[in-house]
């Protein structure tokens, strides 16, 4: 890195290192999240929104992704037994060992079934063979449980991840229906209302027909008695 130019102290390196992790791991779960846009493809304002308002480039992502996504889940096609395999290799040496040692004179081959020295020998390695028996049952029982609790507490997680999506499903589901029911409602009222003012226009209307009908009307009789009451006016005379 110096090389390059980058004076850099290991710390600052490290602390780097683990802020751009965060930063993946923070994107990861974005990406997780259904119904979500892409980190890519929002602006500045809709990350601040989703709380992802930093800078990650997409090869950066990328590579460490090629190297965390196995990480995020147990395999068990991976987990291997290796105790069975010690076990064999500890036998077989210990079945040379006692070879050797026994071998070591004539006589003591022909004479060791029979005598102390045979009995001892053969008494001397068995406890030590049970011992490291026992060790690797027990190597492989607490990797066995280790490896169950984690995968419990990954259930757990995932289990508590699922619940929160559903949780936040139900909230979106019930905040977009009172919205839309809100959205109904104001057009309802609106439209009673302007229904109500061509209402009040159209009898307006036809109030001032009316208005107008009956004065002429009026007009028409009181033209028809003056007409009526000019003869009789004349005979008289």
């Amino acid at each position: 890195m110096r090389d390059k130019g980058y004076n850099h102290k290991d710390d600052q390196c490290k602390n780097k290192f683990s802020q751009i992790l965060e930063y993946y791991r923070k994107l990861k779960a974005h990406e997780r999240r259904s119904g979500r846009q892409s980190y890519w493809d929002m602006n500045k304002a809709r990350r601040k929104r989703y709380n992802v308002d930093f800078v990650l480039k997409r090869s950066w992502y990328d590579i460490i992704d090629l190297v965390e996504k196995n990480k995020d889940s147990i395999d068990l096609s991976n987990l291997m037994d290796s105790g069975a395999d010690k076990e064999r290799l500890e036998d077989e040496e210990q079945t040379h060992i006692g070879v050797g040692e026994g071998g070591v004179g004539d006589e003591e081959a022909a004479t060791g079934f029979g005598g102390s020295t045979g009995g001892s020998q053969g008494t001397g390695f068995e406890p030590t063979l049970g011992k490291r028996k026992r060790g690797y049952v027990s190597a492989r029982e607490s990797g066995v449980k280790s490896v169950t609790a984690a995968m419990r507490a990954h259930t757990a997680t995932f289990t508590r991840s699922d619940k929160e999506c559903v949780l936040m499903r139900i909230e979106a589901t019930r905040v977009i229906a009172t919205q839309q029911v809100e959205a109904r409602r104001e057009l309802m009222l609106e439209d009673i209302a302007s229904r109500e003012r061509v209402v009040d226009r159209m009898g307006e209307r036809v109030e001032r027909g009316y208005s107008v009908l009956a004065d002429a009307i009026r007009s028409l009789r009181s033209s028809r008695g003056s007409r009526s009451g000019s003869p009789s006016t004349s005979d008289s005379r």
